[in-house]
């Protein structure tokens, strides 16, 4: 469907076949790059690090009265 899009758009506009390789050209280090071993190994140790972090929030937050300083901790 994009194919099509883009060379109903080619025919009508003779510039557009000059920036489709050129959008070409720059996607392909990407995706060179995605499909790299490097590439996954070092996303799979981001989602471990990811899936290793605590699942909720510590504060501090003070107390209401004022005769007793400081705060408690909010989980």
């Amino acid at each position: 469907m994009i194919l099509v899009a883009i060379s109903l758009f080619a025919a009508r506009w003779r510039w557009l076949w000059y920036l489709v390789p050129v959008l070409v050209v720059s996607w392909l280090p990407y995706l060179v790059v995605k499909r790299s071993q490097r590439y996954r190994s070092a996303a799979a140790r981001v989602a471990s690090a990811e899936q290793a972090r605590p699942h909720f929030v510590i504060s501090l937050a003070p107390t209401q009265r004022g005769e007793l300083q400081g705060g408690y901790v909010r989980v």
